[in-house]
Order: C-alpha cells, then structure tokens, then sequence
C-alpha cells in the first residue's frame, strides 16, 4: 500500500465519522428546549415575588400547633403540609374566607418526620408565599 491509499482511507474514514456525528446530532432532540418557556419564566418570576412579600410572615411551631402570624391583615388561602419521604401523607388545608393577622392550626395527626409548610395567601391585595421546614417527634 503507498502513501495515497492510506491518506485517502484515513480521509474517507474521518469523513463518514464525521457525516455520522452530523446525522446523530440532527436526530436528537435539545433537552434544553422548552415549549412553554416563557409562562414558566412568569410563573417563577410571580413565585419570586410572592415569596419576598411573605418574607415577613412568621410562622411559629409549639408543641403539634402551628401559628401563623402575617404583618398585616390578611387572608390565608392555602396551607400545605408535604412530607419528605411519603408524598401520600401530603395535606392540604383550604383557608376560609376570614380575614386577621393570625391563624392557628392543628397537626397533632401528622406522622413523625420531617415537613415543609408552604402558606400562601393575601396581604393588602399582595400575593404572598412562605415555605418553612418542622419536625414533628
């Protein structure tokens, strides 16, 4: 075999490898791309919002009572308590239609383990978020 033969099989290989890459590439589908990208980037720009309205909403733990004091007058629309190793223990307490400063709730059935509270609602008109991590022994 002379020198042309090998550079011209070398070419021809590197080639279909690289014709092969093109092909794979084009066969793919970019996980990067998001159908609804911009309603996403809303829903997460009003939760961002939500959240640092309810920065100073103050949720206290006593015992199995919970206590949620917001600054000012307001209404608690939804209280969620999700558990971190069973989704199906997940509960979700509706608000009423009454407006105050504080809101007492009950979880004495709650099973032992690590929680997250989200408590969400309305300040003055303003949505609010506030999420908090609890114990229960």
């Amino acid at each position: 075999m002379n020198w042309g033969k090998g550079i011209f099989i070398a070419m021809s290989v590197f080639i279909v490898f690289i014709v092969t890459l093109g092909v794979m590439m084009m066969r793919t589908n970019d996980s990067l791309y998001e159908t609804n990208y911009y309603e996403k980037g809303e829903h997460y720009t009003s939760t961002m919002n939500a959240t640092a309205a309810g920065h100073d909403v103050e949720i206290r733990q006593d015992g199995h009572q919970m206590d949620i004091v917001l600054p000012r007058t307001g209404k608690i629309e939804k209280v969620v308590f999700r558990n971190m190793s069973d989704n199906q223990l997940d509960r979700i307490l509706r608000g009423g239609d009454s407006t105050s400063e504080h809101f007492h709730y009950d979880y004495e059935k709650l099973p032992a383990g690590q929680w997250y509270v989200d408590v969400s609602g309305t300040m003055d008109k303003d949505t609010f978020l506030k999420q908090n991590r609890f114990f229960v022994q």
